[in-house]
């Protein structure tokens, strides 16, 4: 049996993220479907050195925690991950995870997520991680869902996009939830990946 792996799953490796991974971050961002899923601000074009400050804000941070996506083997970027605004008196964090569009579908996600949670209960033994998410993106509500998070709130009509208000839901899961699925619950082991 193959030992689980604090930074890697099946696919995917959690690494740091380089300064110079901010031009292909920024790519990321010329792609509206990308920008409108990920933010709730109007979707507009990013500069890698707008990135690269990013980058490295989070690495000089204590409470921020910021990660890249690479493919297993191959090193490519396909996304990046945060635990952010980590109140370590109340060991709460909320996550965010960004995929590249080309990788969508593919099941990334699901493992991406997976190697946050185990990284964010495990190695900084954290009490709860939360995240939001718009109504209208049904692939990542069933991702989350899947994966174990609960709905625990709505902020109602919170988004205006295309004409139309759309809500955002509050998503949470608790250790104790997450040591149950990585224990053998409904879900897959910590950085496994559904096919």
């Amino acid at each position: 049996m193959e030992s689980k792996s604090l930074f890697a799953g099946q696919r995917l490796e959690m690494t740091a993220l380089e300064e110079s991974d901010a031009p292909i971050i920024a790519r990321w961002f010329d792609d509206p479907e990308f920008v409108r899923r990920f933010e709730a601000v109007p979707a507009r074009p990013r500069a890698a050195a707008e990135i690269q400050g990013l980058i490295l804000t989070a690495r000089d941070s204590q409470d921020d925690y910021l990660f890249g996506f690479r493919l297993r083997g191959i090193r490519s970027l396909v996304g990046y991950g945060a635990l952010d605004g980590i109140n370590w008196r109340n060991r709460v964090a909320w996550l965010a995870v960004a995929l590249s569009s080309d990788y969508w579908g593919r099941g990334l996600g699901r493992e991406a997520v997976r190697l946050m949670l185990g990284y964010a209960f495990g190695e900084l033994e954290l009490h709860r991680v939360q995240l939001t998410v718009f109504a209208s993106n049904d692939s990542a509500i069933r991702l989350y869902e899947g994966i174990g998070f609960q709905r625990e709130g709505v902020y109602r009509e919170f988004l205006q996009r295309d004409g139309q208000r759309v809500d955002m839901l509050l998503m949470g899961m608790l250790a104790h939830e997450w040591g149950t699925l990585a224990a053998g619950g409904s879900s897959s082991p910590p950085g496994a990946c559904a096919p």
